[in-house]
């Protein structure tokens, strides 16, 4: 029976280029509607490839594509708007003028465009460059310019970020962050190399690697990774019911239990022990540990 939440499905997509590339195997993926759900994977892995055929750039491709269980038709992609990664072009007009031309493909007047683009722009600290012209702007606000664009198409249902927050300081990342989790019916896929991003917005991640889907994980995980000294006895700790295992490192254990409400409960048995020295609550990134391969 067909998901009602489900927003659009990937079955067994593949993808090779003429050059005899493979960029994707068989990838399946389900996105849900409304939600925020991550594609990472290291340079190479596939995800832009997957971006570009699911906007149509690329047409020629082997495995279906449904938008709420029907093939994704010209009315998705009209809904439909794209962050792409890499340099803003270097063009000599002004910002703003940039946006009424974004605008008009939209059916948008001026007025229109300054309605949204002015508020956007106020949040970004951006208000002020809006009648530079675009070459003269750092790669920061530039980057701006196209977060701002991806933002103008007013029958937006499906926002797909590649890489939005390249060149972006830790506060504007966390501000450009916000807005895009403010948004409301909106279906957003991300890829970023930035785990911590991910993992804050996201409430599920797809891997690929080397063209393959090769893991999805949840980043509702409430476990917690408790690094003790290695000289101390766990034998104890081992039997508590809620720990779930214990991973010895050269230099110090890690105690993995069930949420932090047991870390109260793990550190006083830990102190009975005559070799105890320091136990600390290492806050674990699934997505980032996902993307290195570490063992959960």
């Amino acid at each position: 029976m067909y998901n009602k939440n489900m927003s659009f499905k990937i079955d067994n997509l593949s993808k090779t280029f003429g050059n005899g590339t493979k960029a994707l195997k068989n990838v399946t993926m389900n996105f849900q509607k409304n939600k925020i759900t991550g594609l990472i994977g290291f340079n190479g892995s596939g995800k832009t490839t997957t971006f570009n055929i699911l906007a149509n750039f690329i047409e020629k491709h082997e495995g279906k594509f449904t938008v709420d269980g029907k093939p994704a038709d010209k009315n998705f992609r009209k809904k439909l708007s794209y962050l792409a990664a890499g340099a803003e072009p270097k063009n000599p007009i002004k910002v703003i003028k940039h946006f009424y031309m974004i605008g008009e493909l939209y059916g948008l007047s001026k007025d229109m465009v300054d309605e949204k683009v002015k508020p956007l722009a106020k949040k970004m600290d951006f208000t002020e460059m809006l009648n530079s012209p675009i070459k003269s702007l750092s790669k920061g606000n530039q980057q701006k310019i196209k977060v701002i664009s991806s933002l103008l198409n007013p029958n937006m249902e499906y926002l797909f970020l590649d890489e939005p927050f390249d060149g972006l300081d830790p506060i504007m990342v966390e501000k450009i962050k916000k807005i895009f989790m403010d948004l409301k019916n909106v279906t957003i896929i991300l890829t970023s190399h930035r785990m911590e991003v991910v993992q804050s917005m996201c409430e599920e991640f797809f891997v690929l690697k080397e063209g393959f889907l090769v893991d999805s994980r949840k980043t509702d995980d409430n476990r917690i990774f408790i690094r003790v000294n290695a000289e101390v006895n766990i034998d104890k700790i081992l039997k508590m019911e809620f720990v779930q295992s214990v991973k010895k490192e050269k230099d110090y254990t890690t105690i993995i239990a069930d949420d932090i409400k047991y870390f109260k409960d793990v550190n006083k048995e830990l102190i009975k022990s005559k070799d105890y020295i320091y136990s600390s609550l290492r806050d674990k990134n699934i997505a980032e540990s996902v993307f290195k391969g570490e063992d959960l």
